[in-house]
């Protein structure tokens, strides 16, 4: 829950701050809220290993969410609603 918060604040601010679809921002976006999130996770478990475990186990879904991501705003920004 704390991640998705995170995301969703960092996502707004960093789409407010450029005004522009890049790989550049979204892979900032998504580090921003994966190291936010587990310095979270830290404080609340008060371990290391388990705070680092998402950002070694998840690299390959952050990967995805960086292209993904990229592919489905850009295709979204071609539609005028």
């Amino acid at each position: 829950m704390i991640k998705s918060v995170l995301l969703a604040i960092f996502a707004a601010g960093i789409a407010h701050y450029s005004k522009k679809v890049s790989l550049f921002h979204l892979g900032l976006t998504v580090l921003a809220y994966q190291l936010t999130g587990g310095l979270a996770e830290y404080i609340l478990t008060n371990s290391l290993p388990m705070a680092l475990q998402d950002l070694r186990i998840g690299f390959p879904g952050m990967i995805i969410q960086i292209i993904g991501g990229w592919f489905i705003l850009k295709k979204l920004a071609e539609y005028e609603f």
